[in-house]
């Protein structure tokens, strides 16, 4: 897989696809199963829209360190979002790009097996 540069950001993660990949429905499908929700639709900004709204519902009740925690975003990451100007734009955008990773890394192993 070296000839495939690795995604910089989850929306370019999520556009990418190959002859022998399929990102965007394992990265939807990784999203749905840990944000416990199903997409209206399957485009990004969709994605984005749907996900900041589940994110301040949990800010709201209190849930967002559960999930956090259930995500594994860096500690580090989350915090320095809570010095943002909106720091729940910052944790949306943090989210996605670390359940991209997942999913990168997922791909990765799974290849080199």
């Amino acid at each position: 897989m070296a000839d495939q540069a690795r995604p910089v950001t989850w929306n370019q993660f999520l556009e990418k696809t190959g002859e022998q990949y399929s990102y965007k429905s394992q990265l939807i499908a990784q999203l749905e199963k840990d944000l416990r929700i199903i997409y209206s639709e399957h485009d990004a900004e969709t994605i984005y829209k749907e996900t900041l709204q589940i994110l301040s519902e949990k800010v709201h009740s209190n849930q967002l360190g559960e999930l956090l925690y259930r995500i594994d975003l860096n500690e580090h990451v989350a915090k320095n979002c809570m010095d943002q100007e909106s720091p729940i734009d910052c944790i949306t955008a943090a989210i996605l790009s670390r359940e991209a990773q997942k999913v990168y890394f997922r791909i990765q192993y799974s290849q080199d097996t």
